[in-house]
């Protein structure tokens, strides 16, 4: 079994890495479905909703209570980030998106906590509707 998956060979329809924000956002908001090319087609209503002017960042992108270890005592504190499969290099508003959409609208994960780690991101529904029409 092992051997057959080290056979593997990786889809022909791989992207990345991109050169820059700007090509990735492209690439996001065009394409619905694995493609290589998209400088012949026109760009999405949402694509100028999602900043190009943004760094990329080390991402752990499913950042999620049941991913952060605390430790047991009377002044917790966090011990370790684990389930890091996700992670890569992303625009640094990747991050908040993906803690948020993995959220409960009004428990103390999103409400209370994610404000106090990352930024609120306003273009959040464009973001997730590129995410959704990729079938992520």
């Amino acid at each position: 079994m092992i051997c057959a998956l080290r056979a593997a060979k990786q889809d022909s329809s791989f992207i990345g890495p991109f050169e820059g924000v700007s090509i990735f956002h492209d690439w996001f908001t065009t394409a619905f479905g694995p493609t290589q090319d998209v400088q012949d087609a026109s760009p999405h209503p949402h694509r100028s909703f999602l900043p190009d002017n943004v760094p990329i960042v080390l991402t752990h992108a499913d950042l999620h209570p049941s991913n952060i270890i605390v430790s047991y005592c009377y002044n917790p504190q966090i011990i370790a980030i684990i389930n890091w499969h996700h992670s890569g290099w992303y625009p640094d508003y990747w991050e908040y998106c993906k803690a948020w959409w993995t959220s409960r609208i009004g428990q103390e994960w999103e409400s209370k906590f994610l404000p106090l780690v990352l930024d609120r991101r306003d273009f959040f529904d464009y973001w997730d509707y590129s995410v959704l029409a990729r079938g992520v």
